[in-house]
């Protein structure tokens, strides 16, 4: 018997069929994936081919009937047409007529090659022959086709001829020898006439065969062809897909149906529960509540004529979902008027109190298991759940769980809770990996067991052993819960309008809110409640104005964590907001903390909480490292590897797309990567303005709404692709209006890119379960796979175009390599998202505009150098800055590793957070301005090392290019950790007034001056630009540059610059100027007391710095 899935008699023919179709549906990214491979590379094969054109010219064959009647002895007609046309194929092509086509076209082809270009095809129904000639060259096609058909009747004249020539010196012979008697006059005359016809035949001879129609120059290729080779393409792909998809069906070991299921469990199937869902605080998604329901009536089947009182609900293995079911039922019951008891048995991963929002759960089943307590006195009732649920924790982790849960003290307990409440639910641990599992089976207080699997995931083998330890126990009334089913979208549909809620209990803090106001704008309880991690690369968004509800609960790092208790009375405000994914204090530039009031933190990056000060969160616990919901430190050891993986990462990218420069370099050359360069730059503008700030106010959101997790990356991905359109369609018309002929190829192609990357939003997943590892790794891959394509394409002489589809497919497959890892860890929903679109909008267009403005400056600067100087000049410019393009994230993807750290450790000292800050900014300045000086020595040598002499003249731009890259990450190294609110309107009008000022300096200053002006330009826009903003953030946030260490940096750097100039003098090559930077830098950095060893320790171990 089964409740909850109904299924009716299907033909096996039927069935089959519908398992086919399931398994497409599930793999149908395999699908997707084969066919945009294999039209991609169809693609490029196709337009990286040479093309090839194909003249055809027509011949007719006849014999010559003058020939046949001379001496009354010509050949009779033949008898086999065939054998006649296979020979008339033959003779067109036979070396006597290639080497007349050679003289007379004067080709510098041999006759071999000539004949390799030929071929000949006739009607099976007539005597015209196709002499067809196929060439690179249309013209020459033509012309060839020609040759081969006019020289063919040339030397059949020729031949011709010479067989009458023949004919008259036999006849001639002839006359010569027969004597001159009466008798031979008959004879003679029929010699004399024969001998006139074959002199009138020699003068009129044609040959054999005619030319009836010439060759014409063909006006589009012969090969490749696109239509055929795609279509091929896309036949094989579909197959190749659907072969893949099944392929991975069968090596996939998890169970799909559930039939599945109840096959190998031997159970039915009570209810299927579909994907969770929260439906607010204390609410389950309507489908998944009627499932519920509809499971708490079940319990019946389990147990004919007894009511169920004692339930164990348990799995194969962890994360298939027991919990969720056993909260779930229990849920369902307290709401049906029951009295329910949720007891928590799995010592080893302990939940209750996380996703309950249990304020005090310390003492639990553990301790009623050891001590001499009733089990009663035990049991806490959630805040925001039904008065009729009440919950024991597991307790604190005891020595020898199992021999606890399988004693009789435990049988007690069971008695003792089934007289206290109409159902008692036990949420057990899984079957497979843990020995407390065995023993509760052995009691014989509970009435049934549910067994709960996950659909696409629990695999055939665990469920099959699951069983077997079931069997071992000899168990009765087993149920089955098929969990994370996927359920038909009528149903869904059914329940859109009727959202059911289990009845919840009032929060103190609601006493203070109207109805109508939004869940996500109180104060307390806002935050998720399953464990996770937070994005260490979302912004921080701080608004002064705000002041947070003292002892407010946040996540830090991941942990549930109470930050402080309430302060005193008149202690002063601070401003919080989101700085690294990570709730910190930002100092208030108004007035600081008293001493002894730690600094509140907010979950909410954007709206205001409330100031009610007779709303009394829960009391604080103390801090300890042991506890679960203590703030996760970030050790030294950890942070550092972070910070390993993202530098080189980013440096092993700097490498990767310096090299891809230099093969693309080689093979377009100047002009030719000018061309790329500015499809590049337009390409990346428009990504721009489809990137805006959605990614971080999307973060910002989900984390301040964890239950609308799923709705906010839908609703990021969806505004992405509609952005996408708009934006090709600009990206295209900007590439017709300024490019042609096969860059015009090549930047469609690109254009493509903003509609094929915008998928690639799914990359916040990783910013929002903290994976810098997975990020870095598939930036890598794409970077590897983008140098593979392009070595591939340079090697097999492609072009500019091939280029462009190669990148089109190496930012496909980078999407969907982000969507399908992405998908394993947050499914995005698209239902119903457009309403949040408009926070989307609104919120990122401020914190993204000023950001993006400044990254224009010098794409912009690549476009005007293309209009304004000529391709060469853009390609000289382009190689010189895309090599940098790379080096200005390095510096804050380090800050963005090491603020969590910093924040974490000093929660409750601002003035120690600023000031880590400032020296993490100074430290970091001192890698930038080596650089810097280590460029304006060696940016000669480092051009004609990479690209050649030929680019030797770009030199003088990369140092200064490097420097204004400099000015962009100094601005960004705090200014991309916190986002002033009221400070956004401020950076837009800085940014807006430099673009402007860049741009009329460029209209002005390019067409005299070339790419260098427009790098001057650059340079000076962006150190004025970033100047502005840095200033900003520093004086609100109180921070005071040490300009005594900054100038002795900047004096080091200068040193080393001159070392490094001497050193060139005498000729020394790059690596020996490599060398010598690496150890003067450090040694002058010393020497003049910018770099002190004992700042370093201080920040390393957590000590004062003086």
């Amino acid at each position: 018997m089964s409740v909850g899935r109904s299924s009716g008699a299907v033909a096996p023919e039927a069935q089959g069929l519908v398992r086919a179709l399931a398994v497409l549906r599930e793999r149908w990214w395999v699908v997707v994936v084969a066919v945009v491979v294999c039209v991609g590379v169809a693609l490029a094969l196709t337009l990286s081919a040479t093309k090839e054109y194909t003249a055809t010219a027509k011949l007719l064959f006849g014999q010559n009937p003058l020939i046949t009647e001379v001496g009354g002895n010509a050949p009779s007609p033949s008898t086999d047409p065939q054998a006649d046309q296979a020979t008339n194929l033959l003779v067109v092509t036979t070396t006597q007529v290639a080497a007349a086509v050679k003289q007379a076209l004067r080709s510098p082809l041999s006759t071999s090659e000539l004949l390799g270009l030929v071929s000949t095809k006739n009607d099976q129904s007539s005597n015209i022959v196709d002499v067809s000639a196929t060439d690179s060259s249309p013209a020459s096609a033509a012309a060839i086709a020609n040759a081969f058909a006019d020289q063919y009747v040339v030397v059949s004249k020729g031949a011709n001829v010479q067989q009458v020539l023949a004919a008259q010196q036999l006849i001639a012979q002839q006359l010569a020898a027969l004597p001159p008697t009466p008798a031979n006059a008959g004879t003679r005359a029929n010699l004399q006439t024969a001998l006139q016809r074959l002199q009138t035949t020699a003068a009129v001879q044609t040959g054999n065969a005619e030319v009836v129609e010439h060759a014409s120059v063909p006006g589009s290729p012969s090969s490749p062809n696109k239509k055929v080779n795609l279509i091929v393409a896309l036949v094989f792909g579909l197959g190749l897909g659907v072969g893949l998809a099944f392929l991975l069906n069968v090596l996939d070991r998890r169970l799909k149906e559930v039939e599945d299921f109840e096959g190998i469990y031997r159970a039915p199937a009570l209810a299927t529960i579909p994907r969770w869902r929260r439906g607010g605080e204390g609410g389950l998604d309507p489908v998944a509540l009627e499932q519920f329901l509809i499971l708490r009536s079940g319990l019946s089947v389990l147990t004919p004529g007894r009511e169920a009182r004692v339930v164990l609900v348990g799995s194969a293995v962890a994360g298939e979902g027991k919990t969720t079911v056993a909260i779930g039922l229990a849920r369902a019951a307290a709401a049906s008027g029951q009295s329910v008891i949720l007891v928590e048995t799995d010592f080893k991963r302990p939940v209750f109190r996380a996703r309950l929002g249990l304020s005090d759960g310390s003492r639990g089943l553990s301790d009623a298991l050891v001590e001499d307590v009733d089990p009663v006195t035990l049991l806490r009732s959630p805040v925001r759940e039904s008065a009729n649920l009440r919950v024991m924790t597991s307790g604190s982790p005891p020595a020898g769980s199992a021999g606890l849960l399988g004693s009789s003290r435990m049988g007690a307990l069971l008695e003792r809770l089934a007289v206290e409440a109409d159902l008692v639910v036990l949420d057990a641990p899984p079957l497979l990996p843990s020995a407390d599992a065995q023993a509760l089976l052995d009691h014989p207080q509970f009435d049934a067991y549910l067994i709960v699997a996950r659909e696409n995931f629990t695999k055939r083998e665990e469920a099959r052993y699951a069983h077997q330890r079931l069997e071992q126990h000899q168990l009765s009334g087993i149920g089955l819960i098929v969990n994370a089913a996927h359920i038909p979208a009528g149903a869904e549909y059914y329940h859109e309008r009727t959202s059911h809620r289990l009845p919840t209990r009032r929060r103190p803090s609601d006493l203070h809110h109207p109805p109508d106001q939004p869940a996500t704008d109180r104060t307390t309880d806002r935050l998720p409640e399953r464990d996770r991690q937070r994005a260490p690369g979302a912004h921080a968004v701080l608004d002064p104005s705000a002041t947070p509800l003292p002892g407010e609960s946040v996540f830090v790092r991941g942990r549930l964590h109470y930050a402080n208790p309430v302060p005193a009375a008149g202690a002063a405000s601070a401003s919080t907001g989101w700085i690294a994914g990570t709730p910190v204090l930002a100092a208030s530039p108004l007035a600081s903390p008293t001493a002894g009031s730690a600094p509140a933190l907010s979950s909410r990056p954007v709206t205001r909480p409330s100031r009610r000060s007779d709303v009394q969160p829960p009391a604080p616990e103390p801090a300890r490292e042991t506890r679960k919901d203590a703030p996760m430190r970030i050790g030294v050891r950890r942070a550092a590897v972070d910070i390993l993986v993202q530098v080189v990462g980013r440096f092993g990218n700097l490498v990767l797309g310096v090299a891809v420069t230099l093969v693309l370099v080689h093979a377009l050359g100047a002009r030719g990567f000018g061309q790329w360069s500015t499809i590049l730059a337009i390409t990346q503008i428009a990504a721009n303005f489809g990137d805006l700030g959605l990614n971080g106010v999307m973060i910002a959101r989900a984390v301040a709404e964890p239950e609308r997790e799923r709705a906010w990356l839908g609703a990021l991905v969806s505004l992405r692709l509609a952005l996408a359109v708009p934006l090709t369609v600009g990206t295209l018309a900007a590439v017709f209006a300024m490019l042609g002929g096969d860059a015009r190829v090549a930047g469609v192609v690109m254009a493509a890119t903003m509609l094929v990357g915008a998928p690639g939003a799914m990359s916040a997943v990783f910013q929002l379960r903290v994976r810098n590892d997975v990020s870095t790794a598939i930036l890598t891959l794409q970077s590897v796979v983008w140098l593979a394509g392009v070595i591939a394409v340079s090697a097999a002489g492609g072009g500019i175009r091939a280029f462009a589809l190669v990148f089109l497919a190496t930012n496909a497959l980078t999407t969907a390599v982000i969507v399908i890892v992405g998908r394993r860890w947050i499914r995005p929903q698209f239902a119903r998202v457009r309403p949040l679109w408009r926070p989307l909008l609104r919120v990122g267009l401020g914190l993204g505009a000023a950001g993006i403005l400044v990254t224009f400056y010098v794409r912009l600067d690549q476009i005007l150098v293309f209009e304004f100087a000529g391709s060469r000049q853009a390609g000289l410019y382009g190689a010189a800055y895309r090599i940098l393009d790379q080096a200005q994230f390095i510096p804050s993807s380090v800050m963005t590793t090491l603020f969590p750290l910093i924040a974490a450790s000093y929660a409750s000292d601002s003035a120690r957070v600023r000031r880590l800050l400032q020296l993490t900014a100074e430290y970091l300045s001192m890698g930038s301005l080596g650089a810097l000086a280590f460029t304006v020595v060696a940016a000669e040598p480092i051009m004609v090392l990479l690209f050649g002499p030929q680019f030797a003249a770009a030199a003088p731009a990369l140092p200064i290019l490097m420097g204004a890259f400099v000015s962009i990450s100094f601005g960004y190294l705090v200014g991309n950790m916190v986002v002033i609110l009221e400070l956004q309107r401020r950076f837009f009008l800085y940014a807006a007034l430099g673009l402007a000022l860049n741009v009329v300096l460029n209209l002005l200053l390019i067409p005299p001056y070339g790419f260098q002006a427009a790098a001057w330009v650059t340079l000076a826009t962006e150190v004025t630009v970033m100047s502005l903003t840095a200033r900003s953030i520093m004086t609100r946030l109180q921070m005071t540059p040490s300009w005594g260490r900054l100038g002795r940096v900047a004096l080091a750097a200068a040193g080393m610059g001159v070392v490094l100039a001497t050193a060139r003098q005498a000729a020394l090559p790059l690596g020996a100027l490599v060398a010598i930077a690496a150890v003067a830098y450090p040694a002058l950095l010393l020497a003049s007391r910018a770099l002190a060893p004992r700042d370093i320790t201080a920040l390393v171990r957590h000590q004062p710095i003086v």
